[in-house]
């Protein structure tokens, strides 16, 4: 998982000449800096990776299991964590009539596949809305923070 600008500045190369030297080979592309914040994909989840690393969780962003990626993974447990824009994934809670479009439609099957398929591995699926983020953040906080406690002492018991 090394970043392509890292292996540039090794080599002493340019970083287009290793891109494009790693394409040519075939060789997987690691095209985001894993210590920058740049993996984060919405402020909402900005927000809610730095409850999370304010508490001392070491949380892996953009975390891959079979062909699915979740927002977070905190290390040396099961806890995945999905930040849920509310349009995006059709929040029930702001959505009551159910999906407005065929979009919504999607992304809730594949929500729900992600779910199914991270339970099969035996991971717990932490899901996050942007609407209590936005509406009541330290409610939200308390609430995640509660919920990944509770289920690394699960863990550990096991």
């Amino acid at each position: 998982k090394i970043w392509f600008k890292q292996i540039a500045k090794i080599l002493g190369f340019g970083q287009k000449q290793v891109y494009s030297i790693m394409k040519k080979l075939g060789l997987p592309i690691n095209t985001k800096d894993p210590n920058a914040w740049s993996c984060v994909t919405s402020k909402v989840e900005f927000e809610v990776i730095s409850w999370i690393k304010e508490k001392n969780y070491e949380i892996e962003t953009q975390f891959h299991i079979g062909n699915f990626l979740y927002d977070g993974h905190i290390k040396n447990s099961n806890i995945l964590i999905e930040v849920n824009g509310d349009y995006w994934h059709c929040n029930p809670k702001v959505y009551k009539d159910g999906p407005i479009n065929e979009m919504q439609k999607s992304h809730m099957r594949r929500d729900f596949a992600k779910k199914s398929y991270a339970a099969k591995q035996g991971y717990y699926l932490v899901t996050v809305w942007e609407k209590n983020v936005k509406d009541n953040p330290e409610k939200t906080k308390e609430w995640l923070l509660n919920k990944i406690r509770s289920n690394i002492i699960e863990t550990l018991n096991d």
